[in-house]
Protein backbone atom coordinates (compact mmCIF):
# COMPACT_ATOMS: atom_id res chain seq x y z
CA UNK A 1 0.00 0.00 0.00
CA UNK A 2 1.02 3.60 -0.52
CA UNK A 3 1.92 5.83 2.39
CA UNK A 4 1.22 9.55 2.33
CA UNK A 5 3.04 11.31 5.20
CA UNK A 6 0.81 14.41 5.26
CA UNK A 7 -2.41 12.38 5.19
CA UNK A 8 -1.09 10.03 7.86
CA UNK A 9 -0.15 12.98 10.09
CA UNK A 10 -3.60 14.54 9.73
CA UNK A 11 -5.35 11.21 10.33
CA UNK A 12 -3.51 10.68 13.61
CA UNK A 13 -3.66 14.29 14.78
CA UNK A 14 -7.44 14.73 14.65
CA UNK A 15 -9.19 11.39 15.20
CA UNK A 16 -12.47 13.01 16.32
CA UNK A 17 -12.60 15.21 13.23
CA UNK A 18 -11.73 12.26 11.02
CA UNK A 19 -14.66 10.26 12.36
CA UNK A 20 -17.13 13.01 11.42
CA UNK A 21 -15.70 14.03 8.07
CA UNK A 22 -18.19 12.10 5.94
CA UNK A 23 -21.71 11.74 7.21
CA UNK A 24 -23.00 9.98 4.11
CA UNK A 25 -23.18 10.21 0.36
CA UNK A 26 -26.12 11.97 -1.27
CA UNK A 27 -25.16 11.55 -4.90
CA UNK A 28 -22.32 10.66 -7.22
CA UNK A 29 -21.73 12.37 -10.54
CA UNK A 30 -19.95 10.35 -13.20
CA UNK A 31 -18.78 11.99 -16.43
CA UNK A 32 -19.29 9.75 -19.47
CA UNK A 33 -18.68 10.15 -23.18
CA UNK A 34 -21.64 8.12 -24.47
CA UNK A 35 -24.77 8.37 -22.34
CA UNK A 36 -26.68 5.57 -24.08
CA UNK A 37 -23.82 3.05 -23.79
CA UNK A 38 -23.20 4.07 -20.17
CA UNK A 39 -26.88 3.70 -19.32
CA UNK A 40 -26.87 0.18 -20.79
CA UNK A 41 -23.81 -0.75 -18.72
CA UNK A 42 -25.15 0.69 -15.46
CA UNK A 43 -28.55 -0.89 -16.14
CA UNK A 44 -26.86 -4.30 -16.20
CA UNK A 45 -24.67 -3.64 -13.16
CA UNK A 46 -27.36 -2.12 -10.92
CA UNK A 47 -30.46 -3.65 -12.55
CA UNK A 48 -31.87 -0.18 -13.15
CA UNK A 49 -35.53 -0.26 -14.17
CA UNK A 50 -35.93 3.44 -14.93
CA UNK A 51 -33.60 6.38 -15.50
CA UNK A 52 -34.55 10.01 -14.97
CA UNK A 53 -33.37 11.97 -18.03
CA UNK A 54 -32.78 15.69 -18.38
CA UNK A 55 -30.82 18.15 -20.46
CA UNK A 56 -29.08 21.07 -18.77
CA UNK A 57 -28.72 23.39 -21.74
CA UNK A 58 -26.67 26.10 -20.02
CA UNK A 59 -24.07 23.50 -18.96
CA UNK A 60 -24.27 21.68 -22.32
CA UNK A 61 -24.86 18.24 -20.77
CA UNK A 62 -27.39 15.43 -20.83
CA UNK A 63 -27.97 13.59 -17.55
CA UNK A 64 -29.37 10.17 -16.76
CA UNK A 65 -29.82 9.45 -13.07
CA UNK A 66 -31.02 6.55 -10.93
CA UNK A 67 -31.06 5.47 -7.30
CA UNK A 68 -28.71 2.77 -5.99
CA UNK A 69 -29.79 2.21 -2.42
CA UNK A 70 -29.91 5.67 -0.83
CA UNK A 71 -27.46 7.19 -3.33
CA UNK A 72 -28.44 9.06 -6.48
CA UNK A 73 -26.06 8.27 -9.34
CA UNK A 74 -25.88 10.80 -12.18
CA UNK A 75 -24.33 9.89 -15.51
CA UNK A 76 -23.40 13.14 -17.24
CA UNK A 77 -22.48 13.41 -20.94
CA UNK A 78 -21.51 16.46 -22.97
CA UNK A 79 -23.88 17.69 -25.68
CA UNK A 80 -21.07 19.28 -27.67
CA UNK A 81 -17.28 19.26 -27.89
CA UNK A 82 -16.89 22.32 -25.64
CA UNK A 83 -18.84 21.10 -22.61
Amino acid sequence: SMWFPAANCIAHAWPAARANMIGGVNHLGIAVRDLEKSMALFQQIFRVEKFHRETVADQKVDIASFKAGNVLIELTAPTDAES
